[in-house]
């Protein structure tokens, strides 16, 4: 390659005309020395033009690994711990709004008490066997798509009680425990300690929970683990994790590694509980 000025050889090391002051360097005149300045631009154009389309790959990869793996194996901070605090608000709203008007909870109970009137259709009136019935009776579902529609609730729909990947019930029709993920506490009182779960998901064994919250039991109980998928509900997370809800309103949202009796009740023993109630059953769909 020869210099532009004086036709003298150039040293291709230092990029130098031999014969013409040292600097002039062949990237100067670049409409007439061809070659390095218009490959740098090429490079640089081409960066520009790849590094998004690679980070947008990425990205997508890592959506997926976050909604496949983080929200269907493990129930940290997904939908579900939201709908289950919208239930939650619900009944206690309601609870709230009914107390000056001398009505009472619309907690789920298994068995009344004596002398209760039940010729109102009141939910407070009512028992129940299973959580399905009672979030259908919540919502007024007989009455649902009609202009007689009455939930004893606000706040509240079918859509709160499906999990991850799973078809939300249609208004009509009587709701079924395909479209329900949760068990739910029955006979709950005021005076209930509020670290007990009020709502927790449907893989869970509540046998234990039962035991522990209406007998009490020494410390070394704490340490007992919480099977989950092993009964007859394996959805929504199996044996990976679960969320519930606590009565102080608390929701507890996590892996299997912290399925025990400690993290859930807070590392909290409860003595056993008064004989004259009834005692706390979970409700499953």
């Amino acid at each position: 390659m020869n210099c532009p000025k004086c036709n003298s050889p150039i040293d291709e090391v230092a990029q130098e005309c031999t014969s013409c002051k040292p600097g002039i360097s062949t990237i100067c005149e670049k409409s007439k020395v061809p070659g390095r300045t218009s490959k740098i631009a090429k490079t640089i154009f081409l960066w520009c033009f790849v590094s998004p389309v690679i980070m947008m790959i990425l990205g997508t990869g890592m959506y997926l690994f976050v909604d496949k793996f983080c929200v269907i194996r493990c129930p940290t901070g997904n939908a579900v711990s939201s709908h289950a605090k919208d239930i939650y608000v619900a009944i206690i709203c309601a609870n709230t709004e009914r107390e000056p008007l001398g009505l009472g909870p619309v907690w789920p109970k298994t068995q009344l008490e004596p002398g209760t009137d039940t010729s109102t259709r009141d939910i407070a009136v009512k028992t129940f066997t299973n959580s399905t019935d009672y979030f259908y009776e919540l919502y007024d579902g007989v009455n649902a798509g009609t202009d007689r529609h009455d939930p004893f609730v606000s706040g509240f729909d079918y859509s709160k009680l499906v999990g991850p990947g799973e078809k939300v019930k249609v208004v009509e029709g009587k709701l079924t425990a395909q479209n329900n993920i949760w068990a739910i506490a029955a006979n709950i009182t005021e005076q209930d300690a509020d670290i007990i779960p009020v709502l927790i998901t449907r893989n869970v064994d509540v046998k234990l929970l039962e035991y522990f919250i209406n007998h009490g039991g020494p410390t070394s109980n704490l340490n007992m683990r919480i099977a989950l998928g092993a009964g007859e509900y394996k959805t929504p997370y199996g044996d990976k994790g679960f969320v519930c809800v606590r009565k102080g309103g608390g929701t507890f949202s996590n892996t299997a590694k912290y399925a025990t009796v400690r993290h859930l009740f807070n590392s909290e023993t409860l003595p056993p509980r008064d004989p004259s109630k009834p005692p706390i059953m979970y409700l499953m769909p």
